[in-house]
C-alpha cells in the first residue's frame, strides 16, 4: 500500500511522512526546527540533536543522487545551477579525514555528499562518494544556518553562492577557492568570518552584508575580483593580504581601527564614500595602481596616510580633495612636534592652523581679519568690543582701520602697529589662499 503523500506550503513538493512536519504543513527542508518539535534538546546551554538532523540530510543527499543517477552527470557541468530556497539547515553533519589505509570511503558520505551503489550507463554498478554537489553552481537563497555551517571539504569547481541567507554561528570555508564565492544581502549574526591564509583563484563578492563581527583575510591572496560594496564590518584585519585584481570598498562601513598593514593592492581599488568610523592606516599599505578615496569619511591614523590620499586626489588632479588631505597632513604633522624640541616649527605650525585650519577655512581667516582690525581702531580697549555691536559708526571705524593698517605710510610707528600690520598681511594672505584652495577647477 502506498503511504500517503503531503504538500509543502512553500515548495509545493509531495512527501511521505517521515520527510514531512504535518504541523508546520512544511517539508523537512522548510519547517521550523526547535525543540519543541522534537529537533533537539538543551542539555547545559547546548543544543543535542535528534535522529531528525539525520532524515535532513539523507534527503538532501537523495536529491543529489538523483542528479547523480539519471545518467545525466556529463551534462552537469560547470555552468549546471542547483538552487536551495528558503531552507533552515540544522546541525551538519560530523565529517571525518579519508584514511588511505582503513578504506573509510563510506565515512565521506556526510552533508552534501553520499556514499552509494550508482549505475551509470555502459558501465558496471560501483560504491563511490558522489561529489556532484562540487560540480553544481549552488545557489542558497533565503536560507538559514541554526548551527556552524562546515564547508571546507568542498573543493568546487563551480560558483557557490549566499544570497540573503542567515549564519547563526559560524561559517567555515575551505583554505583554496577556485570558483566565484559570492554573499549578497547575508546576515552573519555578530559571528566571525575568518578566511584567512586562503587562496582566491575566481571572483569574491561581499555586497550589502552586515553585522559581521570580525572579519579576517589576513595573509590571503585574492587573484580575482573583489567587491565589499556596501557591506558592514564590526572589526577587519587585512594584514599581509594580497588583492591581484581590481578590489570594490564602495559605501563599505568599517566600524573600528583598520590597518591596511602591509597589504598589497596591485590594480584599481575603489574606496569610494566608503566610512572608516575610527582610524584609517594606510602607513604601510602598496598601492601598485590607481586608488579612488573620493567621498570617503575617516579619521587619520597617521600623517603618511593623509599623504598617501592627498597623493592619489593629485594624480587625479582633483586639487581641491588634495588641499583638503594636505590640511591633514600638516595636522598629524603638527601632533608630531615638541614644545620643548621643536618650538618655532611648533609655533608656525599652530599659528597656520588658528588662522585657517591650514589654509581650507577662509571664514576662519576673515574672522582673524575682523579681530584685528577691531584691535587696530584707535583709543581702542577690548571692552569697546561690546559697545562696537550697537553702533554702526563701528563698521566704519573697522573700515578705516583696515586700511590704516595696510596703508605703509604714518606719521608715528610702535611695535604693536607693527605686530598689526605684519598679522593683517598673514591673515589677508591666508585668506587668499584659503578662497584659492576651495574653489580651484579639478
Amino acid at each position: 500500500m502506498e503511504s500517503k503523500k503531503y504538500t509543502c506550503s512553500i515548495c509545493k513538493d509531495e512527501l511521505d511522512e517521515n520527510n514531512f512536519d504535518i504541523e508546520q504543513n512544511k517539508c523537512i527542508l522548510h519547517c521550523e526546527k526547535t525543540d519543541k518539535n522534537g529537533w533537539y534538546s538543551i542539555n547545559s546551554h547546548d543544543k543535542e540533536w535528534t535522529e531528525k538532523l539525520n532524515t535532513f540530510w539523507l534527503y538532501i543527499q537523495q536529491q543529489l543522487d538523483n542528479i547523480y543517477q539519471d545518467n545525466l552527470l556529463d551534462y552537469y557541468d560547470t555552468t549546471s545551477e542547483y538552487q536551495y530556497t528558503d531552507v533552515i539547515f540544522p546541525k551538519f553533519e560530523k565529517e571525518y579525514e579519508y584514511n588511505h589505509y582503513a578504506s573509510n570511503e563510506p565515512d565521506m558520505g556526510t552533508n552534501f555528499f553520499s556514499f552509494g551503489v550508482f549505475e551509470n550507463q555502459n558501465e558496471q554498478p560501483s560504491q563511490e562518494v558522489n561529489q556532484i554537489f562540487n560540480k553544481l553552481s549552488i545557489t542558497f537563497k533565503g536560507c538559514t544556518f541554526l548551527d556552524e555551517a562546515n564547508f571546507k571539504k568542498y573543493y568546487r569547481k563551480s560558483p557557490l553562492t549566499f544570497n540573503e541567507c542567515k549564519f547563526e554561528k559560524t561559517l567555515l570555508l575551505g583554505k583554496t577557492q577556485k570558483s566565484q564565492l559570492s554573499f549578497y544581502d547575508c546576515d552573519f549574526n555578530n559571528k566571525d568570518l575568518d578566511i584567512s591564509e586562503s587562496i582566491f583563484e575566481d571572483v569574491l563578492i561581499m555586497k550589502n552584508c552586515k553585522n559581521i563581527n570580525l572579519f579576517d583575510i589576513s595573509n590571503s591572496t585574492l587573484n580575482g575580483f573583489s567587491n565589499f560594496m556596501n557591506s558592514n564590518f564590526i572589526k577587519a584585519d587585512f594584514t599581509g593580504t594580497l588583492f591581484g585584481d581590481s578590489v570594490v570598498f564602495i559605501e563599505t562601513t568599517f566600524q573600528q581601527d583598520i590597518d591596511f598593514k602591509y597589504t598589497t593592492f596591485n590594480k584599481l581599488a575603489l574606496f569610494r564614500d566608503s566610512v572608516f568610523s575610527d582610524t584609517l592606516n594606510l602607513r604601510d599599505t602598496i598601492f601598485k595602481d590607481e586608488v579612488n578615496f573620493l567621498g570617503m569619511k575617516a579619521n587619520m591614523a597617521n600623517r603618511e596616510t593623509a599623504r598617501l590620499i592627498k597623493s592619489s586626489f593629485e594624480q587625479q588632479k582633483n586639487l581641491i580633495e588634495s588641499n583638503k588631505y594636505h590640511a591633514l597632513e600638516l595636522r598629524e604633522k603638527s601632533k608630531e612636534l615638541s614644545l620643548l624640541k621643536n618650538l618655532p616649527e611648533w609655533i608656525l605650525f599652530k599659528a597656520h592652523w588658528i588662522s585657517s585650519n591650514h589654509s581650507q577655512s577662509y571664514i576662519l581667516a576673515l574672522f582673524w581679519i575682523i579681530v584685528i582690525s577691531i584691535l587696530g581702531i584707535e583709543n581702542n580697549v577690548i571692552c569697546s568690543l561690546f559697545s562696537f555691536i550697537y553702533s554702526d559708526d563701528k563698521l566704519n571705524d573697522i573700515a578705516m582701520s583696515i586700511h590704516s593698517i595696510l596703508s605703509v605710510k604714518s606719521d608715528s610707528f610702535s611695535m604693536y602697529q607693527l605686530f598689526l600690520k605684519i598679522s593683517m598681511a598673514y591673515l589677508v594672505y591666508q585668506f587668499l589662499v584659503s578662497v584659492r584652495q576651495n574653489t580651484r577647477r579639478k
